[in-house]
């Protein structure tokens, strides 16, 4: 009897060890889940990921040459949502959650809210086959952006499979700004 329960404990025990809760999952797993495929922008390389109440992400990149930095958060639905769940299909809380998320990065600067465009589906279509899109810019005062003057956010969502939150973090504005934004728009696609 002493042996049986022990086995049983044994069992319970290997099938909670392979049960990863999503904050344990490697950005490079997150990729896989999301059906997303990551191309590291020229000039960037991985940097440490910082402990803040702003918001979480998986990974980090910086451009030592620029100060640039790139912080992603991806959200797989097969993670959240059962397979028949609605929210599964097309999630309406997208926008929420990007809203939640720039309140948060923003500092909470109210009635100062940052602006927030949709891009067009057949720009997100085109550059990450993705089928909604959301990017805001504005001047970060949160623990999240400490040391940046500028954020861009863009929330990236393929419909089925997940969303990707991307966070730049800059302190110049010049023509090569917007270079490396792009480059770092086109670090992330789904296949």
């Amino acid at each position: 009897m002493k042996y049986i329960f022990s086995f049983i404990f044994f069992i319970a025990t290997l099938s909670n060890a392979q049960e990863k809760k999503f904050g344990e999952y490697t950005f490079q797993e997150l990729l896989k889940v999301s059906n997303l495929s990551f191309k590291m922008p020229r000039g960037f390389k991985e940097t440490k990921i910082i402990k803040n109440n702003g918001h979480l992400y998986q990974l980090a990149i910086k451009d030592s040459a620029t100060g640039f930095e790139a912080r992603y958060y991806i959200k797989p639905y097969a993670l959240f949502f059962p397979k028949n769940d609605v929210t599964y299909k097309e999630n309406p809380m997208t926008y929420n959650f990007f809203v939640s998320s720039l309140l948060n990065v923003s500092g909470y600067i109210l009635p100062e809210y940052p602006h927030i465009d949709i891009i067009k589906p057949e720009y997100v279509k085109y550059d990450m086959n993705a089928d909604y899109g959301l990017n805001s810019f504005f001047e970060p005062k949160s623990k999240f952006a400490e040391g940046y003057k500028y954020c861009l956010a863009a929330a990236i969502r393929k419909d089925s499979v997940g969303e990707v939150y991307i966070f730049m973090l800059y302190n110049i504005q010049n023509r090569e700004t917007r270079i490396i934004i792009d480059d770092i728009l086109s670090s992330v696609d789904y296949k």
